[in-house]
């Protein structure tokens, strides 16, 4: 399936994935016998009604029709459950492509942690969760049809009128209530995906030990716990008296028109027997009603949770970190450079110079970082830019049990093999190494630099 936009996942997903169109046409087929299964019971019912010989005929008929749905059923969850799993891989393989952020975020760690709790918590779960709900409106609302539709054959066309009006009248319910289940919802979700957020900063807590910052780390925990459970009890009480209203709703039509039918064919016995006979098909539809209202109504709140999976790429505005360009100097080479306008400037001369090793000095919280991440922006996918430490993947084989300056050496290796790469960017590379390692892959940057553009930042003084 191709890369979708996150933001139209679900619109243009469904009908082009083919294990959703599998599932719903074995959906359609399950749907269908369950359906013929109110016709046979009542052949059976008139049949035996008029003592005639084919009652067994069509009452094993009924039994089939009662089992048989299980496997087109069977086949439906299956793929399903496949289409979910798909949409997931497709979100997921769009984050990089379809997002809108650029090398100078990725200083924002706050930012970071919400956008990576979406990308490999909520997201997810979302996405099984709309499935999930798709699935079972698809259900619901093709058993309703379905089964409306011969219980208008069989019983009386009064009857399937009378659950129009009920599914009337939940909608209007829904469309009345569902800004304040989508705003609810919404809320929830998001307190939701900050408590994640929060949560995957729980390793350095749980190895270090360290009293204070444990401490702060579980006063946070439960604000943002409570914030959360408060709100989710809120959605849950509106959602339990939405399902109480649209159950009252449904069942006031059926009980009316099943007691106006019972009262005008009092002397028709076999007519009787077989209102009798489907009543328990009948307000088992009803249920069923009711369930497919439910779910309706739920739209909103899915809606409202989608939202969220949709923020992942909104791009946040904050102000942009500062550049002290007087306390930031530039060497070429190891000779100082003299520059009056230092990004313009230093910009230029990467993208037209030759090749070298630029260093970037300057005092802590001048702005050095921000510089090099700013030059990165310009440089495009050109240049490379390698943080100190981060989840930065260069080399796809395993570097478990490496030492910082053996992975360092790893990395600066892959980088160099790779053609596309003109401009590498080293950000305080130096900052975890004893002077043993710094010696050494200095003097591998240094004949790295004359064969392409190295522009580094270092965390010791030189």
């Amino acid at each position: 399936m191709t890369i979708l936009d996150g933001k139209t996942l679900y619109k243009r997903a469904s009908i082009k994935n083919k294990n959703f169109l599998i599932g719903l046409i074995s959906l359609f087929v399950q749907q269908i016998v369950v359906a013929l299964s109110v016709f046979f019971l009542e052949k059976s019912v008139s049949e035996l009604t008029l003592g005639s010989s084919n009652v067994l005929f069509w009452f094993e008929a009924y039994i089939v029709a009662l089992v048989f749905p299980y496997i087109p059923g069977f086949i439906s969850r299956y793929f399903f459950d496949v289409w979910a799993i798909d949409l997931i891989g497709s979100f997921q393989r769009s984050a990089i492509p379809y997002s809108p952020y650029t090398a100078k975020d990725f200083s924002r760690i706050d930012i970071g942690k919400s956008k990576s709790a979406i990308f490999a918590n909520t997201g997810p779960s979302l996405i099984i969760d709309g499935c999930l709900y798709i699935q079972n409106f698809l259900g619901r609302g093709l058993n309703s049809i379905m089964t409306m539709i011969a219980v208008a054959v069989v019983v009386s066309p009064l009857i399937a009128l009378s659950y129009s009006v009920s599914l009337l009248g939940c909608v209007l319910f829904n469309v009345y209530f569902s800004g304040l289940a989508k705003y609810r919802t919404t809320l929830t979700e998001k307190a939701r995906v900050d408590l994640t957020a929060h949560a995957f900063t729980i390793w350095p807590h749980i190895t270090l030990g360290n009293r204070l910052s444990n401490t702060f780390w579980l006063d946070l925990f439960e604000a943002k716990f409570e914030k959360l459970l408060v709100l989710f009890k809120k959605e849950e009480i509106f959602r339990g008296f939405s399902g109480c209203s649209m159950a009252m709703i449904s069942l006031l039509p059926t009980t009316l028109a099943m007691t106006y039918l019972i009262f005008t064919h009092r002397g028709h016995i076999a007519y009787l027997g077989v209102l009798f006979a489907s009543s328990p098909r009948i307000f088992q539809l009803l249920t069923m009603l009711v369930d497919f209202s439910g779910l309706i109504f739920a739209s909103s709140k899915y809606i409202g949770r989608l939202t969220v999976l949709k923020t992942f790429f909104d791009h946040e505005k904050y102000p942009e970190n500062n550049i002290s360009y007087n306390l930031i100097h530039i060497y070429f080479n190891q000779e100082s450079i003299s520059l009056k306008n230092i990004f313009l400037e230093i910009a230029t001369l990467i993208k037209k110079g030759s090749v070298g090793r630029y260093l970037i000095k300057g005092q802590n919280g001048a702005g050095k970082t921000t510089l090099l991440l700013k030059l990165k922006d310009y440089l495009g996918s050109d240049a490379f830019y390698l943080p100190a430490t981060s989840d930065v993947l260069v080399a796809l084989e395993s570097d478990h049990g490496l030492s910082t300056g053996e992975r360092k050496r790893r990395e600066l290796y892959v980088l160099l093999e790779d053609p596309s790469i003109k401009y590498i960017l080293l950000d305080e590379w130096d900052a975890n190494l004893d002077d043993k390692n710094t010696e050494k892959l200095d003097r591998m940057i240094e004949e790295i630099s004359h064969k392409r553009t190295v522009i580094e930042v270092r965390h010791r003084k030189i």
